[in-house]
């Protein structure tokens, strides 16, 4: 009797070693597909302790198994052999699988649109983290603009400034209600990591011709976003062109180039085209840098006009140039709202033989 219990005691339904285990019937005596077989040809009869032991074992081997309704939960790591859970239901807690479509979508990371104020801005992740953690990962549309330093706070766990790659603020405008962007926690603050190139703010290809016209013309303008130059923030504007006469026009033409910021005119050159041959090329590039004096409101201008010296046959370049002003200026422009740059060319004289061409321009955050 002592044998047999201690036979008992040691059966295991699920023999060999993990992940490889399988189940083996036992009734305490005899094992395998034919334990009660081998039960019945051997002398004695059946007995109720066999029965009571093999059903203890079946027990045993179905208690190790998962539940499909859920009913009991794994106890140690369940290796799949390389196949696949398939039909899995999104994640909607942090303690669930996601699928791979939410990962392909980012919906985890993914916050909708921001509420709150233009440098308060509230989001909510579709799964709510329990806390901050350093590397986490979030992408949503601003719904504002933003106008200066800004924080987010995400769902609810407390507020947190942006900064931008290089450690400052956000500038005015980082966070546009037409953009989407993707911000990563480095433990202290939210990183803006697809922040726009606001170091190149415009720049222009195009060409754009003032002909046989006397009226004041546009040849480039940009619109600076309110607070973008803070209290010491500059601008570094090019502009590349050309004066054109295609024909002998006995006269020497003049032209004056502007440059306006905040409607003001900041200040003004003169120059010259000689146009006593016919197809005469000269240059005319500008070239201006602005800064913010300490305050939103007193700027310093610095600006410098080159102008062809001696006018070259179309299609080549001239070998030397005159240095039209090397100046300062200073303004009271606020610009803690929308201001435009605006710069401007016009003819004294109108002539459809002569025009202004600008090759490009651009303008630059200093």
């Amino acid at each position: 009797m002592g044998g047999f219990f201690i036979l008992w005691s040691l059966k295991m339904p699920w023999q060999g070693t993990a992940p490889n285990k399988t189940f083996t019937r036992t009734n305490g005596v005899n094992t395998g597909d034919t334990a009660w077989a081998q039960d019945a040809a051997s002398p004695g009869v059946i007995l109720s302790s066999r029965h009571d032991a093999h059903d203890t074992d079946l027990r045993n081997g179905i208690n190790n198994c998962l539940a499909k309704n859920g009913d009991n939960t794994a106890t140690a790591n369940i290796p799949m052999g390389n196949f696949r859970f398939t039909g899995l239901g999104n994640a909607s807690a942090l303690d669930q699988a996601i699928t791979a479509t939410q990962y392909q979508n980012d919906s985890i990371a993914w916050c909708n649109t921001s509420t709150g104020t233009a440098n308060a801005h509230l989001i909510a992740s579709s799964i709510s983290p329990t806390g901050y953690v350093a590397g986490q990962r979030v992408t949503f549309i601003p719904g504002f603009r933003n106008t200066a330093a800004t924080t987010i706070n995400m769902n609810s766990l407390g507020v947190k400034t942006v900064k931008r790659l290089d450690g400052n603020d956000l500038f005015a405008g980082d966070f546009d209600t037409t953009r989407v962007v993707t911000l990563v926690y480095n433990g202290t603050n939210f990183i803006l990591i697809n922040s726009q190139d606001l170091t190149l703010l415009e720049r222009q290809n195009n060409y754009t011709s003032v002909t046989n016209t006397t009226t004041e013309t546009t040849i480039f303008a940009k619109t600076i976003p309110a607070g973008m130059l803070g209290v010491n923030r500059g601008l570094k504007v090019s502009i590349l062109g050309n004066t054109y006469s295609s024909s002998n026009l006995g006269t020497v033409p003049v032209y004056t180039v502007r440059v306006k910021f905040g409607g003001t005119t900041m200040f003004t050159y003169t120059g010259s085209h000689t146009a006593n041959v016919a197809s005469n090329v000269a240059t005319a590039n500008l070239f201006v840098e602005m800064h913010n004096a300490n305050a939103t409101n007193s700027q310093v201008f610095q600006h410098v006009f080159y102008r062809g010296n001696t006018n070259s046959a179309a299609g080549t370049v001239a070998t030397s140039f005159a240095e039209i002003g090397n100046l300062q200026n200073t303004s009271t422009i606020n610009t803690t709202v929308d201001t435009l740059l605006d710069i401007t060319f016009q003819w004294s004289s109108a002539n459809a033989a002569l025009f202004y061409q600008r090759l490009g321009a651009k303008v630059e955050l200093i």
